[in-house]
């Protein structure tokens, strides 16, 4: 059974991650971020300045710059192809999977369900939000990774099976998991910040009422990680950019002045959930009637403080972006590892009790050709293009790179300004014509001054180029 889920997640990774990203093109937030970091890494802007372009977010303080920096490393060593930041999403899925395998063989070592770990993986993999973020580069992703290393740390130091602190290293622990918040926050902001819940959620899950334990605890690892995040508003650039990304960013939205991503109510990504999590409980459903239910049998108390802890954790990723109404389906995307592990630990609880859950002996050989088959598929689709990006690219052959060109459209395209960025330093200017190339919407009156200045030299599809003579 254990062989035959390694080859059933393989094939899903790679048909539900590895596939979107061999095709060039991308999610018009992951095409900016990695713009972002692709600038950094060739000397445009800096760590606590970033820069888009010359025209469109010169000064960006839209996020920390912790993930830019980080990708920036990747575009220093791969270079500007468009393969770098598939590279990284790859990686942050890889290293995510990781960390809730080895969250779940902690929280349930010796227990007959530490087996089952493949569980709460498939739980996250089959999830739309996943797959879908994890392959267009999104901040979330990387955020997402160092709240569960976070956790991660805290359950070494905290063991949920065993109910009790273990006093060795814990200054190590905690100045681990405060690095590893903080890191969270440079890389998205305070939404990040969640796994200072653990010990509350802790104490729900089990049943505790140590709390003086609780309450320690939490205040200690606060001051850590506020110590962490006011020692960079000692250096000048590093507080200027955080200062404005609280007042633009996070402030605005919690105050109603972001009009971008806004939710047609409060409770959105409440609904999301339930739109992303309705067929994983009806499932959960249907095997706890049969199994538990009509057998009258039960689930073993220390599996559902595991079951609560998860889903807490999960809770408090997800609640607090509800604050505000910018609330955008991506939103969700760190509260899905713990929803997962609940998940995964439920069933897996519901099915210790079977004697046996064998695989039948064909479910090797298929898991094996369904390898094959998501290996075939991914690999025919290598080098294709989205038609966003298709629509673009033949610029790009031609204009010079690191040069503001001159587009006038009917309407103005985020994605195609981005695009233009990322693939060729190019900055787009709708409102000057005294670059060196213009180009102009068919649709558009092109002014005189400009006829008799410039001259056709190429159309693209709806577009036309014109060169100064």
């Amino acid at each position: 059974m254990l062989k035959s889920s390694y080859f059933i997640l393989l094939a899903l990774f790679l048909v539900l991650f590895a596939m979107p990203l061999v095709q060039d093109g991308m999610f018009i937030d992951g095409v900016c971020y990695a713009a972002l970091s692709n600038n950094l890494a060739n000397g445009i802007g800096s760590l606590w300045s970033l820069k888009l372009t010359d025209t469109m977010f010169s000064e960006f303080n839209e996020h920390p710059p912790l993930m830019f920096g980080i990708q920036s490393l990747f575009f220093r060593v791969l270079g500007s192809g468009y393969g770098t930041e598939r590279v990284y999403c790859v990686l942050v899925a890889l290293l995510t999977i990781f960390l809730m395998a080895r969250i779940w063989r902690n929280v349930f070592q010796n227990t007959p369900i530490m087996a089952w770990w493949p569980l709460p993986i498939f739980f996250w993999i089959l999830n739309e939000e996943s797959f879908m973020r994890y392959t267009s580069n999104m901040l979330e992703c990387t955020m997402t990774l160092f709240d569960l290393g976070a956790v991660a740390l805290l359950l070494r130091a905290y063991p949920l099976q065993k109910n009790e602190f273990v006093p060795n290293n814990r200054s190590l622990y905690v100045l681990g998991v405060g690095l590893m918040l903080v890191a969270a926050f440079l890389t998205k902001g305070p939404v990040g910040l969640f796994p200072l819940a653990f010990w509350g959620v802790y104490a729900w899950a089990n049943k505790t009422s140590n709390w003086n334990t609780i309450i320690t605890q939490t205040v200690l690892l606060t001051v850590v990680v506020l110590a962490g995040i006011g020692a960079f508003f000692l250096y000048e650039p590093a507080r200027t950019a955080l200062t404005t990304y609280f007042e633009q960013q996070v402030m605005a939205a919690i105050q109603g002045k972001r009009m971008e991503n806004i939710a047609p109510h409060r409770l959105y990504m409440l609904q999301r959930f339930f739109e992303i999590h309705a067929h994983f409980i009806v499932l959960l459903g249907v095997a706890w009637f049969f199994i538990i239910r009509r057998k009258g049998r039960s689930i073993t108390p220390s599996y559902w403080s595991a079951v609560l802890f998860f889903m807490g954790i999960g809770a408090t990723a997800l609640l607090p972006v509800m604050l505000s109404l910018k609330q955008a389906p991506h939103y969700i995307v760190p509260s899905l590892p713990w929803f997962a592990l609940g998940f995964g630990a439920f069933l897996a609880a519901v099915l210790a009790p079977l004697k046996a859950v064998a695989a039948p002996r064909w479910l090797l050989p298929l898991a094996i050709v369904l390898v094959v088959a998501g290996a075939y598929l991914t690999y025919s689709k290598i080098g294709l293009t989205r038609k966003d990006l298709a629509e673009v690219k033949p610029f790009f052959s031609f204009l010079p790179p690191r040069s503001t060109i001159g587009f006038f459209a009917q309407q103005e395209a985020l994605i195609r300004n981005n695009y233009f960025q990322r693939y060729n330093f190019n900055a787009l200017d709708g409102k000057g014509t005294f670059y060196k190339y213009l180009i102009y919407d068919k649709v558009l009156s092109v002014p005189e001054e400009v006829l008799s200045t410039y001259q056709q030299i190429f159309f693209v599809g709806d577009y036309v180029v014109y060169m100064h003579k």
